[in-house]
């Protein structure tokens, strides 16, 4: 198909970040006369100058086997982003024909009637509006709803008796509510056909008239012939085409700390640089030449690096600062930055970019007079332990300023991925092998922003784990969650179950609560900020409740809050917040243990234990994880709550 400006989107209309998180390859958007599909990378324009804004990030091109991450610019209102009409069957405003239509508009009003068109009809009367659904496989791919097959699903192979293939049908609606049973379809060729689209969006339906996947990509052009499971062609659901659960992004992120803010890599990203230094080194590093060889070559090029290098370590009055030691660290960093896994087939782990920007928190006591001071800055704040509520606390850090790499990978459908460790079977790429082969980027964005970090006291943390209570209800959250996700992969249930532990639902829990009373305070509204989860099994816990190119910019509402006398009262209040629910006495009756027992086959659906809307869960673009994994019980339930004694100590 080619790139026509009739093909294109506005870049204008799409903000850089939407495209990581509604709006990438393989989704639907909805313009002013249509729907259309965002073509995969492999369609978009290649050229770097004007059409992309080069993003660097040394971690996250090693874990994704990348060279580059491209965040797409309009200059001007520039069309850059390519995409096709899709679904292609579409229903009249004025007859309510449902009909196919072409690849491309006439005009930019859009898609018109072909029949109220040769009836005479104005144009603007008889736009076509496109179908309600589509039909999607497990493996995502997708394709038009099969509309000839489901009105006639009593008929003869599934087809019109008069003009099999081509039947003249009508999509109307009852107007008398908002089921799908109100819309309904008509064969108007053998005037014998006639059904509602109840059960559209099941799998049973399409199963009983033996529609199977096609295995079609179109937003990659691929087409296989046969989508197989298990040895059997995969029976595909009906979705609509404006459901959330058309596409879910799967991106990964990392925050540009301290390891990754080192002299060398401030010299390769720097703007005014234009990327040219960076591609010069790999185009060296193609012709063979050692990493000695380039920076002696380019050794002018990082004379401010050296500079910079000797003076840092001057402060930190290293003895090894002589002109060689100083050289080697330098080649040392590019060979880390130019000489990533390029032969790694896994699915990178987000769990260790996580664990390398906590183990930089935790050690970063202040930035002031570092290189990187104008990308991150943090400062610790003094925690008064002989305040009650900071007995609990290990480390508070306001950081000022923060910038956050986030980059998509791909995309699910019909189920959100696994953000740690997603389903590769399940995960649709954004553009085809020999693309990624040849280009080797995928499309980002960068933004800025500030933040609080905090850590809880470990040794009370590790006390209130071995609470076999606790223990008992966190597992029956994970394990549900386990058997959600993989559920007939006893292996990877249990990788599940390893990788979460009670420390991380009462982290998840209360980084919930805590934006919730940033955003009262903070002057940014709730979507605006987001949260990063650090744990393991062992040493690591701290959340980072931070906020990310949000229309606000940078305010510094939410870094003031990092005040060890202010974050005081943002916690109290969200302990608080974890005492009551509008809901109650429903959402805090909720207990795992009992109802996953209870109804054994609807076990996957006891992902959370005590949280709702109305006290937990927040905005889709502020969690990780989905919404779940939350429970209030565990931080003030009486036995198992790991803020009781504070909170008792303050009720009396």
């Amino acid at each position: 198909m080619s790139n026509d400006q009739e093909e294109m989107i506005n870049a204008g209309d799409l903000r850089p970040s939407q495209l990581l998180t509604y709006s990438g390859p393989g989704s639907i958007v909805n313009t002013r006369y249509d729907a259309v599909m965002i073509y995969g990378c492999n369609v978009w324009p290649q050229e770097e100058k004007k059409r992309y804004k080069i993003l660097h990030h040394e971690l996250l091109q090693q874990k994704l086997n990348i060279s580059s991450i491209r965040m797409p610019l309009s200059h001007d209102r520039s069309f850059n982003i390519p995409c096709f009409s899709f679904p292609t069957w579409s229903v009249c405003e004025n007859c309510q024909t449902l009909q196919k239509h072409p690849t491309s508009p006439k005009n930019s009003m859009g898609f018109v009637c072909w029949y109220c068109e040769k009836n005479g009809v104005k144009k603007e009367d008889c736009r076509l509006t496109h179908a309600r659904f589509a039909v999607i496989c497990k493996k995502g791919h997708i394709d038009e709803f099969p509309w000839e097959e489901w009105v006639h699903h009593d008929k003869p192979n599934n087809k019109c008796e008069k003009k099999p293939g081509s039947p003249f049908m009508k999509f109307a609606a009852r107007q008398e509510s908002s089921a799908l049973k109100d819309y309904a379809i008509t064969c108007l060729s053998c005037h014998n056909a006639y059904r509602t689209c109840s059960g559209a969006t099941d799998i049973r339906p399409l199963q009983a008239l033996n529609i199977t996947c096609t295995g079609r990509s179109p937003w990659l052009h691929q087409h296989t012939d046969d989508c197989i499971t298990n040895g059997e062609k995969t029976f595909v659901k009906g979705i609509q085409i404006r459901s959330n659960t058309l596409w879910y992004s799967l991106t990964m992120s990392a925050l540009k700390v301290p390891k990754w803010l080192h002299p060398v890599n401030l010299r390769l990203e720097a703007e005014n640089d234009a990327n040219r230094l960076y591609g010069s080194i790999q185009l060296d590093r193609q012709d063979g030449k050692s990493f000695e060889e380039i920076y002696d070559y380019h050794k002018g090029k990082f004379k401010e690096v050296a500079e910079q290098i000797l003076e840092q370590k001057k402060k930190n009055s290293d003895p090894n600062c002589g002109d060689e030691q100083i050289k080697d660290e330098i080649i040392k960093k590019l060979q880390e930055i130019f000489e990533g896994d390029s032969t790694n087939t896994e699915i990178p782990d987000q769990i260790d970019i996580l664990q390398q920007e906590y183990d930089d928190f935790i050690r970063t006591e202040s930035t002031k007079g570092t290189p990187y001071e104008d990308e991150f800055e943090l400062e610790t704040s003094e925690i008064d332990k002989n305040r009650p509520i900071n007995k609990y606390l290990n480390s508070l850090k306001q950081i000022k300023k923060i910038s956050t790499v986030s980059v998509l990978r791909g995309f699910t459908r019909g189920e959100p991925p696994d953000p740690l460790d997603p389903d590769i079977d399940k995960l649709c790429k954004i553009t085809t092998n020999k693309h990624h082969k040849t280009y080797r980027w995928f499309p980002g964005v960068i933004t800025k922003g500030e933040g609080i970090f905090f850590s809880f006291d470990n040794e009370k943390l590790s006390e209130w784990e071995r609470n076999t209570t606790v223990q008992k209800r966190c597992n029956a959250i994970i394990e549900s969650y386990a058997y959600h996700s993989a559920p007939d992969e006893p292996e990877k249930q249990k990788e599940i179950m390893m990788r979460f532990n009670p420390r991380f639902l009462l982290l998840h829990t209360l980084s919930h609560l805590i934006i919730k009373s940033v955003s009262m305070l903070s002057g940014y509204n709730e979507p605006s900020l987001q949260e990063r989860i650090y744990w393991d099994n062992k040493d690591r816990n701290g959340i980072l409740i931070y906020t990310s190119g949000s229309s606000e910019g940078s305010l510094g509402g939410l870094v003031r809050l990092g005040k060890a006398d202010q974050f005081e009262r943002i916690l109290k209040d969200a302990l608080q917040r974890s005492l009551t629910c509008s809901r109650d006495p429903i959402c805090n009756d909720s207990d795992p243990i009992r109802d996953s027992k209870s109804y054994q086959l609807s076990k996957t659906h006891q992902l959370s234990g005590s949280s709702c809307h109305s006290c937990c869960i927040v905005s889709e673009t502020s969690c990780m994880f989905f919404n779940q994994f939350l429970d209030r019980w565990m931080i003030k339930d009486e036995d198992g709550g790991f803020f009781t004694d504070f909170l008792n100590e303050q009720s009396n």
